[in-house]
């Protein structure tokens, strides 16, 4: 795809089809329709070190064109609605008053890394790219190299939080430690399933010296949520 068309896209970050309402990223189908999250999803009683909590907040459902819009990020060559999913996330979490999340105690955004095959077969890796969106919007700057993927892990969209957990057990690696150690950081990603990613994620950064986490996703696919 060419840069310009991410930049400044000239068709819906979702559908990819329609052209986007003027000051939007979406076209007026996309937007009514919009299955944005009510309230908070937060995560708890999860086994992380001394004890501590992760909450990880999600801003639209893994349905209908938010869905579609998704998985043409990951298998269809469209970036750019990464760029619709990062300003998304961002404007629920600060328009909304379900969310109390307070931006400004945050030091930087890490991405929840990709492995080299996925960013080698797709050209980049869509968290991150979500990431930077939030991150301009934000002005919490994005510690790219905070984490690692060290290898690819097969396909877990028909696993249970149990086998995701087991399979992505030592796939993930901290770096650049200086900078996590006694920081407030947020963990960012495309979508929560199960929560096993974020929560081995936040592990290794808790592990490594990390004052708080935080998970923020632009979707969930739990329907407990």
């Amino acid at each position: 795809m060419k840069i310009l068309d991410f930049i400044f896209p000239e068709k819906c970050g979702l559908c990819g089809q329609k052209e986007p309402e003027k000051g939007d990223l979406l076209c007026k189908n996309c937007r009514e329709e919009l299955p944005v999250m009510k309230h908070v999803c937060a995560i708890r009683d999860l086994t992380l070190p001394d004890d501590r909590k992760l909450s990880v907040y999600c801003a639209l459902r893994y349905t209908g064109e938010v869905k579609k819009g998704i998985v043409s990020m990951k298998y269809g060559d469209r970036p750019q609605v990464a760029k619709f999913l990062g300003r998304e996330l961002y404007s629920v979490l600060t328009e909304s008053r379900e969310f109390d999340l307070d931006l400004d105690e945050f030091d930087y955004i890490v991405p929840i890394p990709a492995a080299k095959e996925k960013i080698n077969m797709r050209g980049y890796n869509q968290a991150e790219l979500i990431a930077d969106e939030f991150s301009a919007l934000s002005g919490i700057p994005m510690l790219k190299d905070a984490l690692i993927k060290n290898s690819n892990v097969a396909s877990q969209s028909t696993l249970d939080f149990a086998a995701r957990q087991k399979s992505v057990a030592g796939v993930y690696e901290a770096c650049n430690t200086g900078a996590i150690v006694n920081k407030k950081l947020i963990l960012i990603d495309d979508i929560l399933t199960t929560g096993a990613t974020v929560i081995e994620c936040a592990k290794i950064l808790y592990g490594s010296g990390a004052d708080l986490v935080t998970a923020l996703t632009a979707s969930t696919g739990k329907k407990d949520l």
